[in-house]
């Protein structure tokens, strides 16, 4: 199976969503140009942010399976413990079953969100 991501200077794009990263190079080229010779281009750039939210909302209202799929195995996807660093305060993993080890699909651990102590499951 071909690689279905490409890969540019403004991050990871999947082949269904090139009107997207149009748009984001278009944004990226008007910031830089902005900084180099110092014109204004925010009109500009946020008219073209509007446009990518209303692709974005598009495209993603309009998946095939095996889009969603791609999506949701993409490289660039949050995972869990990119929640749990953000949200969760001394979080220590547990680990083991005294049986047969570790399940690698599944983090267990306690934490405290806030002023409540919690038990994750991910």
């Amino acid at each position: 199976m071909p690689n279905s991501n490409n890969k540019n200077s403004t991050g990871s794009y999947l082949d269904f969503e090139q009107k997207v990263t149009d748009i984001d190079r278009q944004i990226a080229e008007l910031t830089r140009l902005s900084s180099i010779k110092g014109i204004d281009y925010s009109a500009e750039i946020r008219r073209l942010q509007r446009q990518q939210v209303a692709e974005l909302k598009r495209t993603y209202s309009n998946l095939t399976a095996w889009q969603t799929v791609q999506v949701a195995r993409h490289p660039d996807r949050p995972l869990l413990t990119d929640y749990l660093d953000l949200m969760v305060k001394d979080f220590r993993e547990l680990h083991g079953d005294r049986c047969f080890g570790d399940d690698r699909a599944i983090i267990t651990g306690l934490g405290q969100i806030g002023r409540q102590k919690v038990l994750i499951v991910g």
